[in-house]
């Protein structure tokens, strides 16, 4: 998830949003969920359109690094690709730019009713 496609090193700043149905997750129950996910185990993922939503709001502002033509590398916020399903977005985000980008990240998935975790803080954004 911390990838630059030109730089295996350079660390990124990581979000990842999804749908609960019913509360959000306590920050350890955020956490197990988030490595889940980052290993592509999708095990209590619950898909929503609310998650198509939000990728299409994100992306409208900040489009992916496969959107862009090289010479644009260089202001995209995303050290890597977004990794989506319908029930979930990870977002490795340059860490020049996670204040800024995580800021419209915690806004639209609020907006859309969906989770927002930071695995560096370990804190759970809730939906509503």
């Amino acid at each position: 998830m911390s990838n630059n496609p030109d730089s295996e090193d350079t660390m990124s700043f990581d979000l990842a949003v999804w749908f609960e149905p019913d509360s959000s997750p306590a920050p350890e129950a955020a956490e197990e969920k988030y490595a889940r996910l980052c290993e592509e185990d999708f095990t209590g993922l619950v898909p929503s359109e609310h998650v198509a939503a939000f990728y299409q709001a994100l992306t409208a502002k900040y489009p992916e690094l496969t959107a862009l033509a090289p010479e644009d590398f260089e202001t995209c916020p995303w050290n890597g690709g977004l990794e989506v399903s319908p029930g979930h977005v990870l977002m490795p985000i340059a860490w020049p730019r996670a204040e800024e980008v995580g800021s419209v990240v915690r806004a639209l998935a609020r907006e859309h009713g969906l989770v927002c975790f930071d695995p560096q803080a370990r804190a759970v954004h809730a939906a509503k």
